[in-house]
């Protein structure tokens, strides 16, 4: 059992976004830091050594699991910025579900709602996309707009592009948020954190070779524009995020509050996915707090 004094856990702390929000934190608040393997996790001691390390692939829910048993709190901040992009919904997880929905949306439920005994007093900030919008809010056209299904049909799927997958999945964390918002005490906060487009992280690992290079080598020119940004910039304000106190539920544009879009506003919608995400997960009741199982009843508040 890990102990630690209000510790900051982040997951995909080894590169990119993550990492920068890290090295930040780390000047003046202990970390739990996620890597997905024993070889990342070596890499990640030595980029901030003096903390905490737990091995946390998000494309295993046994992984996740066992992550989950190895922390203890009370968390201070849980930042969830792990998260990957793939060329097309054919890739599977170990547990046989569509691999970007399973990094980005099942493997963060899990692990959040197994923490959340120790998430009372906690800022929970979601790493999501401007490319929830759709295809020119945000993404210049490079990512198609989200189609949205049931969680149970988004962790199958097939026969769709990873950027569908990829925007949808973004925008299922913003739905996440605003549940979150309903359903826990008022002294969690939680954020959906948009860092802007970053050509140049590793995003796009799991791409194919010339959009990897495209990515990584030709894409970061396009960083004078509007919601186009640094690992550097991003980091900076996503570490500012994590320290918050309010307000609940926003949508944070890399560094202004604003309105997500329209359709992230979806109660319902918003309910269903929560419970699916559970049952999806395999989510044992008596492993979460009390309130992650339901609203609260809006006579008590």
């Amino acid at each position: 059992m890990i102990l630690t004094d209000r510790p900051i856990l982040i997951t995909g702390a080894t590169s990119g976004l993550g990492m920068q929000a890290a090295l930040r934190l780390a000047e003046r608040h202990p970390l739990i830091l996620t890597a997905r393997s024993n070889r990342r996790l070596a890499e990640l001691e030595s980029a901030i050594p003096g903390q905490t390390y737990v091995v946390c692939d998000q494309s295993s829910l046994d992984s996740v699991r066992a992550a989950a048993e190895q922390i203890s709190g009370p968390l201070q901040a849980v930042v969830l910025a792990a998260g990957i992009q793939t060329v097309d919904t054919s890739a599977r997880s170990s547990d046989g579900y569509e691999l970007t929905f399973a990094v980005n949306v099942l493997a963060p439920h899990l692990l959040l709602g197994m923490l959340s005994p120790h998430v009372q007093e906690t800022t929970v900030v979601h790493v999501g996309s401007g490319t929830h919008y759709g295809q020119f809010r945000r993404s210049y056209a490079m990512v198609p707009a989200p189609q949205w299904a049931s969680a149970g049909q988004l962790a199958t799927i097939r026969g769709i592009g990873g950027g569908v997958a990829y925007s949808t999945s973004k925008l299922a964390l913003l739905h996440h948020t605003h549940e979150l918002a309903r359903r826990a005490p008022k002294s969690v906060v939680p954020i959906c954190f948009d860092p802007g487009m970053m050509p140049g992280t590793e995003l796009a690992r799991y791409r194919g070779t010339v959009a990897q290079f495209a990515w990584k080598r030709v894409m970061p020119i396009l960083r004078p524009l509007p919601g186009v940004s640094t690992p550097e910039v991003s980091g900076r304000n996503l570490a500012t995020l994590a320290l918050a106190t309010g307000p609940r539920g926003d949508y944070v544009e890399i560094d202004r509050r604003t309105a997500s879009s329209d359709e992230s506003y979806d109660e319902a919608r918003e309910l269903e996915l929560f419970d699916e995400l559970n049952s999806l997960v395999g989510l044992d009741p008596t492993a979460a707090a009390p309130w992650w199982s339901g609203r609260p009843d809006p006579a008590h508040g």
